[in-house]
């Protein structure tokens, strides 16, 4: 099997920002309900404050993920094509277990962001969410730096 052009990898990285961006708008009509009071037909008893922060986090880490696919055929050229893959898997797992991790924080209540916690799961969510953050991160990094080193197009 024949790997991935730059090209098809940076389209795949700006499908991946779209379908993030898409989370965050299926997370602010969340946020919507959530903010609704007590006694309200609409009222679910979820914190609004953690569903928030994954509505930016999801609208970042989208912008990103565009940004990405954008600057990939500017980054790397037809000999480095496995190393924009690597670099598009480690945003698109990084944005995937990132938004998992605080999607099921705003579900229970947790911002993801308190390491230690009388919660069981708090630990779990906090290194899950970083971890995630990590990864996206690492593919940043490299992307980063190839499109620092390149000579201008001029």
């Amino acid at each position: 099997m024949q790997a991935p052009d730059v090209e098809t990898t940076a389209a795949s990285t700006i499908k991946l920002g779209v379908i993030t961006l898409g989370a965050a708008l299926i997370t602010g009509a969340w946020e919507l309900v959530a903010l609704q009071v007590p006694g309200s037909p609409l009222y679910i008893g979820v914190l609004p404050g953690p569903v928030g922060a994954l509505r930016e986090l999801c609208v970042m880490l989208g912008l990103l993920a565009l940004a990405a696919g954008a600057l990939m055929p500017r980054a790397y050229d037809a000999a480095s094509a496995r190393r924009a893959r690597i670099a598009s898997i480690l945003i698109a797992a990084g944005a995937a277990l990132t938004c998992a991790a605080q999607a099921y924080g705003a579900a229970h209540g947790m911002h993801g962001a308190q390491m230690s916690d009388l919660r069981a799961d708090a630990r779990a969510v906090f290194f899950l969410r970083h971890g995630g953050l990590l990864l996206f991160a690492l593919g940043w990094i490299d992307l980063g730096l190839r499109v620092l080193r390149r000579p201008s197009a001029t």
